[in-house]
């Protein structure tokens, strides 16, 4: 009984970083609720998953505050170059499906826009947390995340789906908003941070 009481319990461990997670994916969601300020936010959310949840080294608000601060110039660009990409194959993937008739090119054509779509939102996945690891101005920021992706194509395809579902998630039901933004960053942490250990043993 004192075992399940002690705060070192794994089940309290558990708890508490599952209430973090709670607690950064309000943050992200707030802070993302007006366009320009949703680089900022990912930024800060992907690092401080990094350093306040994996690695224990900062508090959550501290660091959370720190990042969006000190990143949110140059993510003003970039939240709307990547809204814009991501936005239009959307756009094009809806116009088409819903005005077209089931064919079996139909078909294919809506299959090759979706892959497309994924592959452009993996793209973007990279920029965020990319920039919270490196320092980079806009065009090399950008230049960077899309020859990562290009050379780490399943990865890419796997942070692209994992976010693809996500959003799907949080739209149609709305109170997944509340957990999954953390948790999606924390699963896509595990597919980039071997990238990203390579590239700093490299510099």
């Amino acid at each position: 009984m004192k075992r399940f009481f002690n705060a070192e319990a794994p089940i309290w461990k558990l708890l508490g970083s599952f209430g973090e997670i709670f607690l950064l994916s309000l943050m992200w969601f707030l802070g993302s609720v007006p366009v320009l300020t949703l680089g900022a936010s990912s930024t800060a959310l992907y690092d401080t998953i990094i350093h306040s949840i994996r690695k224990r080294e900062d508090d959550i608000f501290t660091r959370y505050l720190h990042t969006f601060k000190n990143e949110f110039k140059l993510t003003v660009p970039c939240s709307l170059l990547w809204t814009a990409l991501i936005g239009g194959p959307f756009f094009l993937y809806r116009t088409f499906t819903d005005s077209a008739g089931i064919t079996p090119m139909v078909y294919v054509l809506s299959v090759a826009l979706l892959c497309l779509q994924i592959f452009t939102l993996g793209v973007a996945c990279w920029v965020f947390p990319l920039l919270s690891r490196f320092s980079f101005g806009f065009v090399s920021l950008n230049v960077a995340a899309l020859k990562l992706a290009v050379v780490h194509p399943l990865r890419t395809a796997a942070i692209g789906l994992i976010t693809a579902i996500c959003l799907w998630l949080c739209v149609r039901f709305l109170l997944p908003v509340t957990f999954l933004p953390g948790l999606c960053m924390l699963l896509r942490s595990y597919l980039l941070e071997p990238v990203f250990e390579k590239l700093q043993a490299n510099e």
